[in-house]
């Protein structure tokens, strides 16, 4: 049971560790105005492989030839989005191609289309995040802290079912000390009442006949 229970301990501990990270590795870059976004396409590979995070700078773009921005498919916050490399500046709008596309993209790019500009991707990351939301990530975190109070009342417990063993084998000792003590003594008591039996047993038979001498 000792054994399940650290075991089970150590486990809890590995996923609060990962969870951790996993945060972090998302959180953090918010700091500098970055935003992670799914790449689902493979229009940007090499530079961008498909099933990466893309995190994106977000109102940071110079407008160059060369840079990979993010922009919207059309207006409002719920329009699609892509990730794509400006490959010309043409009256005041960008002509954009995907690396692994062959043409470039039919429709040119406003200014107002555009989010901001690729910094870094984690690849793979982004299959990991497509079966996540919101709501199972909060599910997952609110298990993941019901577990770790779960391993904290189980290692307080064994830690007091132990401490409750280790005084019942010191009691237990000192028990078996202090009976041993107590038959040393006893022994040594009923050895002292032996002799002097045998020494007044042994006086008086000398004074008897002694006197039978003196007669």
């Amino acid at each position: 049971m000792k054994r399940l229970s650290f075991m089970f301990g150590k486990l809890v501990s590995a996923l609060t560790v990962l969870a951790i990270f996993a945060a972090a590795v998302f959180l953090i870059p918010g700091f500098w105005g970055l935003r992670p976004f799914t790449v689902l396409s493979g229009s940007m590979e090499p530079a961008i492989s498909t099933g990466a995070v893309a995190f994106i700078r977000m109102g940071a773009w110079e407008g160059k030839a060369g840079e990979i921005i993010m922009y919207r498919l059309g207006e409002g916050g719920n329009a699609p989005v892509v990730t794509h490399r400006i490959a010309e500046v043409r009256d005041g709008c960008f002509i954009t191609k995907g690396d692994a596309n062959e043409e470039a993209d039919p429709v040119p790019v406003k200014p107002d289309q555009i989010e901001g500009s690729f910094v870094f991707q984690l690849p793979l990351a982004g299959y990991v995040l497509a079966g996540w939301s919101r709501e199972a990530a909060r599910a997952a975190a609110a298990w993941l802290a019901f577990l770790n109070v779960l391993t904290v009342f189980a290692e307080a417990a064994g830690s007091g079912k132990e401490h409750e063993i280790k005084r019942e084998r010191r009691a237990g000792r000192k028990l078996r000390l202090f009976r041993g003590n107590e038959d040393g003594e006893k022994r040594e008591t009923d050895g002292d009442d032996g002799g002097s039996l045998r020494s007044d047993r042994g006086g008086s038979a000398g004074r008897n006949h002694g006197l039978s001498d003196r007669q």
